[in-house]
């Protein structure tokens, strides 16, 4: 920045949406893109579809899958153990599954907002075929 646009002392508080103007163009772009591409629609389109065949999962395996919730597309389901759990999710990423482990025994699931149902029905697939590993 040029030394007339510099602040005289450093920012006391800074995150992602403050620090210097151009922040509320690139805030207002972001809101702009959900609103036009319909992305919060399709967070709670594809979250159902996410959250029925998790729930659906731990019917058929309750031995493996238990507590399925979520809100959208941030989803999570319990495994009997944190290493269960661990071996799950590493074998989830070799299958080019982005996941991660929470707590002790959760698996948490946070896809980008582009995530549609038919991604979630590949997840699904993948994760069935995994589980059935263990």
């Amino acid at each position: 920045a040029r030394p007339e646009f510099r602040p005289a002392e450093g920012y006391r508080i800074f995150n992602t949406w403050m620090g210097d103007p151009s922040k509320m163009v690139q805030l207002q772009a972001f809101l702009d893109t959900v609103e036009e591409d319909g992305l919060l629609e399709n967070t709670r389109i594809t979250g159902e579809y996410l959250l029925s065949g998790l729930e659906e999962l731990q019917e058929n395996r309750p031995d493996t899958f238990s507590r399925a919730r979520g809100v959208g597309t941030y989803c999570a389901v319990d495994l009997p153990t944190q290493e269960t759990r661990d071996r799950l999710v590493t074998s989830l990423r070799g299958r080019g599954v982005e996941c991660a482990g929470c707590g002790d025994v959760t698996l948490r699931l946070r896809p980008a907002l582009i995530f549609r149902p038919r991604h979630a029905a590949e997840f699904l697939d993948i994760l069935e075929h995994a589980a059935r590993q263990l």
